[in-house]
């Protein structure tokens, strides 16, 4: 009776440490991304400041709020504008965050961004 407990126990440790070796391993959590979109004024035949200086000041906003991005363009909004002195021209700047951080983007005037 006892050879046969033992034997039961130890094939029962046997099995259980067989299963936990082949236990899938939990896949690594990938971060999702969105995009989001605040546009900028930037004026017809004017020189300063740059759309890419625009896009550096857009971007320092998010980084002094702890938002890291992933991407950064500059994009229009599809709309047409006349070609005059002192028009706006319609820039989008565009950046990819991670969608956790969303939330404190639109507090800081960030939308999701409409253009893909």
């Amino acid at each position: 009776m006892h050879k046969l407990l033992f034997t039961t126990v130890l094939c029962s440790l046997s099995l259980a440490s067989f299963a936990g070796s082949r236990m899938p391993q939990p896949a690594s959590v990938a971060t999702v991304h969105v995009e989001i979109a605040k546009g900028f004024s930037t004026i017809q035949c004017q020189q300063y400041p740059t759309q890419q200086q625009k896009l550096d000041e857009l971007h320092k906003q998010l980084k002094s709020a702890n938002i890291m991005t992933y991407n950064a363009r500059i994009t229009d909004d599809g709309r047409m504008y006349p070609a005059v002195c002192g028009g706006q021209m319609g820039h989008l700047a565009i950046f990819k965050i991670a969608e956790k951080d969303l939330k404190s983007a639109q507090q800081l005037g960030f939308v999701r961004s409409p253009i893909h």
